[in-house]
């Protein structure tokens, strides 16, 4: 445990010991993805579905459903008011989040087709995350060009970005480029590991999947299946975050807003920089089965599980 590590400068919040509520209005239980745009609309995916609420969840439409049989959603992002969804079968988007879909990506073969995360750049740059490489457009989407990473880019999970520079999670660690060419900053498979040998830092202890990567400032959080893990300098070093009250190190999603939120097998928790702890967040939930979380741009917290949607409201908050 890092008991002296200073991360951040904020006041840290945590939820209230107030349930969680479930969100009525949706068709199966079994949601995997949730996300919000930056005016509040929210939406909630299962296998096939995207469903989309404009009133905080009391009516619910259909806006997107997969049409082949072996499809899936595997991911869902906002950008302004456009919704971008990833699926088995290429990227599709639309610029209201409720009509007008185009299929802005489609791949070479299942593996190129199957997208499991798409991030933006500032300068409008688009990355998608596939079985068989990194696909880059410059042109929101009519040109892709391919990155295999070196031979390494097989199976990528998540895709960001820091600045220009890009980090994915690949199947032997973590890989970044700022213009020059890629390179393992991160270890998960040793394998080869002499080809890393300027990384020597924490990550050599990791060797374990990474799931999920989150961006705040110049600061990169990795969630692993062995915790997770922090790089103050764009990177460059890792270091095993704090894990105390965590339950798990079996980490799934990390994400920023405002708080550091951690999905693991054990469910959802929320990090207090004034406890140094992890505190989990569990009343009310039906399920530790959690898979997405998203904070609505009211502050509200929306949880993706195999059990449904649940929420927590802002108006339950308090400082820790």
């Amino acid at each position: 445990m890092l008991s002296s590590f200073v991360i951040f400068n904020f006041t840290a919040y945590g939820f209230c010991d107030d349930d969680w509520e479930l969100i009525s209005g949706l068709f199966g239980s079994g949601l995997n993805e949730v996300c919000a745009d930056n005016k509040g609309t929210i939406y909630a995916a299962g296998e096939k579905a995207l469903y989309r609420t404009e009133d905080g969840g009391n009516i619910w439409a259909v806006v997107f459903s997969t049409q082949a049989k072996d499809d899936r959603i595997n991911f869902v992002r906002a950008l302004e008011q456009a919704i971008f969804v990833c699926t088995k079968n290429g990227v599709f988007v639309s610029d209201d989040g409720k009509t007008g879909w185009k299929n802005i990506f489609k791949g070479i073969g299942s593996k190129e087709n199957n997208v499991s995360h798409i991030a933006f750049s500032k300068n409008k740059r688009i990355c998608l995350a596939t079985g068989a490489g990194l696909l880059i457009s410059s042109d929101n989407g009519p040109g892709w060009t391919k990155d295999d990473i070196g031979g390494m880019g097989l199976n990528l999970k998540w895709v960001e970005f820091l600045d220009d520079a890009i980090f994915v999670a690949a199947e032997k660690g973590v890989y970044e480029n700022s213009g020059t060419g890629w390179r393992r900053t991160f270890v998960t498979n040793r394998e080869g590991v002499e080809y890393d040998a300027d990384v020597t830092d924490e990550s050599l202890k990791a060797a374990k999947p990474v799931n999920s990567i989150a961006v705040y400032l110049d600061k990169i959080f990795l969630a692993a299946d062995s915790g997770v893990f922090i790089s103050e300098d764009k990177g460059e070093t890792w270091k095993r975050f704090i894990d105390a009250g965590l339950m798990s190190l079996g980490v799934k999603r990390i994400l920023f807003e405002d708080v550091l939120y951690a999905i693991t097998d054990k469910g959802v928790f929320v990090f207090s920089d004034k406890d140094r702890l992890w505190h989990g967040l569990y009343k009310g939930l039906a399920t530790k089965q959690i898979n997405s979380i998203a904070i609505d741009s009211n502050g509200n917290a929306w949880i993706a599980t195999r059990k449904g949607l649940y929420r927590k409201v802002r108006g339950r908050l308090t400082a820790l």
